[in-house]
């Protein structure tokens, strides 16, 4: 099951073109990859990997990485 997000999701979640700076124009959640679209480029990225799992903990979708702080 896939789940996509919008640009208009995406812009307050800190994400960026690494070139361009620009927010992406959507990113898709499947299984195993993300798919990353910008006009009409497109990057996969291992949901497993390093970068796959910071874009999921931005996204709050199954995020392994934390945010909080303990005291």
């Amino acid at each position: 099951m896939k789940r996509v997000y919008t640009k208009e999701e995406l812009v307050r979640k800190n994400i960026y073109m690494q070139g361009s700076k620009e927010i992406p124009d959507s990113i898709e959640v499947g299984e195993e990859l993300i798919v990353v679209k910008k006009g009409q480029h497109s990057l996969e990225i291992p949901v497993n990997s390093m970068r796959g799992k910071a874009i999921l903990d931005r996204l709050s979708y199954k995020g392994e990485l934390t945010q909080e702080i303990y005291l």
